[in-house]
């Protein structure tokens, strides 16, 4: 054993500089010679192998990134799915957690640019290789800037909106075989925001609602055991056809049906507003007149809590606390 060492050592010692070189040429050859490009089909083919066809990924270059750690970058990535249409961005860049894997914790993070207009960065851990452990992984990141008219599209949601979507989070612990299993906070906000107008089902039959505008939508909330606390919801600001506040917290169930919820909510509302909603405010204003407040002209505001459970079951209408 000392002779294999010793001979070790004097390798080591005696061909250093030829080992040194071996590896910077083997650095250049990975980082400017080897045929990334190549790896195109071979790529696309196992993305969809692996999530069953359920992801179809196409790009145009992929090419290594150094910096500020070991990774590849996409350009021009197209992401196409049975559910989604598809997702376009110029760049996505992703770099697994190589330190996490010596603690059986696989982890990755992901950038994109040009997403949706707009730019994303989130990283992800599993916390083990159990079967039971992957399907309860950790998200953090952020998004800004997307252009929510596009993720409408994307994700076929049957509503016309539009603005400047940002979201945040620390952390964002899920549960994907149980839904109440949800865990941690949640930033964030929509600017110069646009709802067309719409039909909402209720049990009496669709309620058409106007299109509305805002000039911001702010929302900080956090999950926890199927309880969702929001600490602030924000819709619009002064000078708006229609402005308010909210906050309080609900219940989801496993099915992500609304169980018992609690909210204290101020509004402030326009005469300009009035006259779009037309009767629909007037059957409204009913409910919560005995809660207004003193304004000027032009102007009525109205505080009030509500709660109740579900969907179905009537309101409770209150003062507000």
């Amino acid at each position: 054993m000392s002779r294999f060492v010793k001979a070790i050592q004097n390798v080591l010692r005696f061909h250093k500089k030829k080992i040194g070189l071996f590896f910077v040429f083997f650095i250049i050859f990975l980082v400017y010679l080897f045929p990334y490009n190549d790896l195109g089909d071979l790529v696309t083919s196992k993305v969809s192998q692996y999530t069953h066809n359920g992801v179809y990924l196409q790009f145009s270059d992929l090419n290594p990134s150094l910096f500020p750690s070991l990774g590849f970058e996409f350009k021009n990535v197209s992401i196409d799915t049975p559910i989604l249409q598809s997702i376009k961005a110029d760049s996505l860049t992703v770099r697994p957690a190589i330190l996490s894997l010596l603690t059986l914790k696989p982890g990755l993070s992901m950038s994109a640019d040009g997403l949706f207009k707009g730019k994303a960065h989130l990283s992800g851990a599993i916390p083990g290789l159990s079967p039971e452990a992957s399907m309860k992984p950790k998200i953090s990141g952020d998004v800004s800037n997307m252009d929510l008219a596009d993720v409408t599209k994307a994700f076929k949601l049957p509503m016309d909106l539009s603005g400047k979507f940002s979201m945040e989070t620390d952390s964002i612990a899920m549960d994907l075989n149980n839904w109440q299993q949800l865990t941690g906070d949640i930033s964030a906000n929509i600017k110069d925001a646009k709802i067309g107008a719409m039909n909402i089902n209720t049990p009496l039959g669709p309620l058409p609602l106007p299109s509305m505008n805002f000039s911001i939508i702010d929302l900080k909330a956090d999950a926890k055991d199927g309880t969702v606390k929001v600490q602030k919801l924000a819709l619009g600001k002064t000078g708006d056809e229609l402005s308010g506040t909210a906050k309080g917290q609900f219940e989801y169930r496993n099915e992500m049906m609304l169980g018992t919820y609690d909210f204290s909510i101020e509004i402030e509302v326009l005469a300009s507003f009035e006259t779009k909603m037309g009767v629909l405010w007037s059957t409204l204003e009913g409910f919560i007149e005995s809660f207004k407040r003193s304004s000027p002209p032009g102007k009525k505001t109205f505080a009030f809590r509500i709660s109740g459970q579900g969907v179905i079951a009537p309101p409770r209408i209150g003062p507000y606390q």
